[in-house]
């Protein structure tokens, strides 16, 4: 670490407590290492209570370095409903632009402090976040990284969301000093999006996984082959259907043994049971190999139960023929969900039932998975029969390229961090 390490205030609206979000994870992991690099850093969040579901021991987490303020503010949903409904114009361009103003008021109060800021970041998927860093910069003056974690303005939105998200958006690519996209793809994305600004600008730090936090899980195994899913379900671009026609089709075929299968989805959410995932379930005589939890577990318990699978299943593409699922396919493709990187750092066998895109750019490069668009029933039951081969030979790990790997580590993507702080500062 630098013997005069430098001070980063970070705008965030998810940081631990926070269990509704696996997004939390970036920001935390960024605070975790930044110091090794000579970055210290002070988090500007939320109230805790703006939370829906919080992991406490995730507090455990925050190095003793980082310093958290919660700057006042409201979901504007719960205070202007009238029996469920408010007008969806005041939940633009989020539902907690409250905190603008307080979180400026705190910030200025924190320049005022005795170690000066040298550098603001700020991270979506919440658009009050940049706008906060946006603010920061034309007042203060300092430094400005605006990071994407998700891409913002859909062609499916519309009216007055689209209107005003497009203009926040536009300002935010062409004031901040360095736009970070968490995949090349979405970077290609924005460079096509505005050829106005300099490509120099936009910086590729992808998600990853934390090698020193996968060193200490203790897998939590079955006897088994376990296809496992962490996280919700739902009927469109997170839908199981296909994975449990491959199973079904991969049974009759007696690729795989059914009383050797069990199948796991944790924080499944409501579609988990509700009626359409109960009746495609009953419709494919899946009952007796699935193991489903509504609601979300804390997230060490997660990663217990996924190192000890033998396979990582990830969903991230809509189902149908539509315009709309074809809008939500295009944007599905710029993305790479969390469970990729979590698959990576486990060394576990990933299987992405998602067509040419992000995961599979990431899944081919460190040779740690196999994709199936999942229109293809017949390509998911042959990559279960491979994967289930796999496991019967003893084997549930990927001979995954290390050096791609390391790549991912989030120790070295905060390095990254670093060097376009150091860069700017």
């Amino acid at each position: 670490m630098s013997d005069d390490p430098r001070r980063l205030l970070m705008v965030a609206f998810h940081y631990p407590p926070d269990n509704t979000s696996t997004g939390v994870l970036r920001t935390l992991k960024f605070t975790q290492y930044l110091e090794e690099f000579g970055w210290m850093c002070d988090v500007l969040s939320v109230p805790e209570t703006l939370y829906s579901s919080t992991d406490p021991a995730s507090l455990e987490k925050i190095p003793d370095a980082v310093r958290v303020h919660r700057a006042w503010a409201n979901d504007i949903k719960k205070i202007s409903s009238i029996r469920g409904l408010y007008p969806a114009f005041l939940g633009v361009p989020d539902r907690y632009w409250l905190w603008i103003w307080p979180a400026l008021r705190q910030a200025k109060r924190l320049l005022r402090g005795d170690h000066p800021f040298k550098a603001v970041f700020s991270t979506y998927p919440v658009p009050s976040a940049l706008l906060i860093g946006l603010l920061l910069k034309k007042r203060h003056g300092l430094p400005w990284i605006a990071d994407f974690r998700d891409p913002w303005v859909e062609d499916s939105m519309a009216g007055w969301e689209k209107l005003v998200g497009a203009r926040i958006e536009r300002a935010v690519l062409e004031q901040a000093d360095r736009v970070v996209c968490n995949t090349p793809r979405m970077r290609e994305w924005f460079m096509q999006r505005y050829p106005q600004v300099d490509a120099d600008k936009l910086v590729t730090i992808p998600n990853g996984y934390d090698a020193r936090e996968l060193a200490e899980v203790i897998p939590a195994p079955l006897k088994k082959f376990q296809i496992f899913y962490g996280g919700v379900i739902d009927g469109e671009n997170r839908n199981p259907r296909p994975l449990l026609a491959g199973v079904r089709h991969a049974i009759d075929q007696g690729w795989i043994d059914a009383s050797q299968l069990h199948i796991t989805f944790l924080g499944a959410g409501a579609y988990g049971v509700g009626a359409a995932f109960t009746q495609d379930v009953e419709r494919l005589r899946l009952q007796d190999y699935i193991e489903l939890c509504e609601q979300r577990i804390p997230y060490a318990q997660a990663l217990q139960r996924a190192a000890g699978a033998d396979v990582i299943l990830v969903l991230s593409e809509a189902l149908g023929d539509d315009e709309a699922a074809e809008k939500e396919r295009q944007w599905s493709r710029l993305q790479v969900p969390v469970k990729v990187y979590e698959g990576l750092g486990m060394q576990r066998q990933i299987l992405a039932l998602v067509s040419d895109g992000a995961a599979k750019d990431i899944l081919t490069e460190t040779r740690s998975g196999v994709a199936v668009p999942p229109t293809d029933v017949e390509g998911i039951a042959r990559a279960l029969r491979r994967l289930y081969e796999r496991w019967q030979a003893g084997s549930s790990a990927e001979a995954a390229d290390q050096a791609q790997l390391e790549k991912y580590s989030r120790k070295s993507l905060a390095g990254r961090l670093a060097a376009t702080l150091d860069e700017l500062v």
